[in-house]
């Protein structure tokens, strides 16, 4: 990191540096600051925005749960960009966005049939059916791409639900991640549950599922949240000395437990303490 700041100080190095500061501070859960590293990389060229970067801040908008912004975004690379492979990412998740936020997995069941979407068919299919509970969509995962992250999660929650003492590893926001196809997920020994009660958010972990420039979106999430049966609470947050309003749920004495219940909820989160 130290290497990558003084790279960051020099004219021909600054790019490069923001790229890969960004990618670590991304790798270490510091989303607001890998937010903050792929804008400045997305508009340092004043003549030409690098669209690569730029889909990356909008990839981040929706880990962050700034879903207005990151459609807003999206709809601006969908409209401008030259780039075949970007305006492909960015259709895919314009339509996934669509699917969370609306129900309406139309668009995204169309691309998983299409021939150019072949390297994201297996999100998409795993999208499809935790959104729809339509098993014929997990049975094509497990079979079209048995080796796949998305196969082992699926296989994971089968295992869960014959041992719940069993839980794969808490990986929020990983799917968007570069690299996803690397990872070797391993479902660790059974959980030993805590028998200390937790009694304040402050005290233990809370899961944060939205960090938001403007409250009535911190409101809207926090909403749809008490509607799907979850205690939410909106908290300030400063970030850069930026202040934003956080949206967080108590994680209880199962953390990992109440990651999944989120996820299968539509929600996604992470741990803070």
């Amino acid at each position: 990191m130290e290497n990558l700041e003084k790279l960051a100080l020099s004219t021909g190095g600054k790019h490069e540096a923001f790229v890969r500061m960004a990618k670590l501070y991304q790798l270490s859960g510091n989303l607001e600051k890998a937010l903050e590293l792929w804008n400045a990389a997305a508009i340092l060229d004043p003549n030409k925005r690098d669209d690569d970067a730029f889909l990356e801040v909008q990839k981040l908008l929706i880990s962050l749960g700034e879903y207005d912004r990151a459609s807003l975004g999206l709809r601006d690379i969908l409209g401008t960009t030259e780039e075949e492979k970007i305006w492909q990412t960015a259709l895919y998740l314009s339509a996934q966005l669509d699917a969370f936020r609306n129900g309406n997995p139309a668009v995204l069941s169309q691309l998983s049939e299409h021939s150019g979407y072949v390297e994201m068919r297996s999100r998409i299919l795993y999208t499809l059916w935790r959104i729809s509970g339509d098993a014929s969509y997990k049975n094509k995962l497990l079979v079209s791409f048995p080796r796949s992250p998305e196969a082992k999660i699926a296989r994971a929650a089968d295992a869960y639900e014959e041992n719940p003492g069993v839980r794969a590893a808490a990986t929020a926001q990983w799917l968007l991640f570069p690299g996803r196809e690397k990872l070797v997920l391993a479902v660790p020994a059974p959980a030993v549950i805590e028998t200390t009660p937790v009694t304040t958010p402050s005290s233990a972990a809370v899961l944060q599922t939205g960090l938001f420039g403007l409250e009535e979106n911190a409101k809207t999430m926090a909403d749809r949240l008490a509607k799907a049966g979850f205690r939410p609470e909106i908290t300030r947050r400063s970030v850069n000395n930026n202040e934003y309003w956080a949206v967080i749920v108590p994680a209880g004495l199962d953390v990992n437990h109440t990651l999944m219940e989120l996820k299968n909820a539509g929600f996604e989160s992470f741990p803070i303490y």
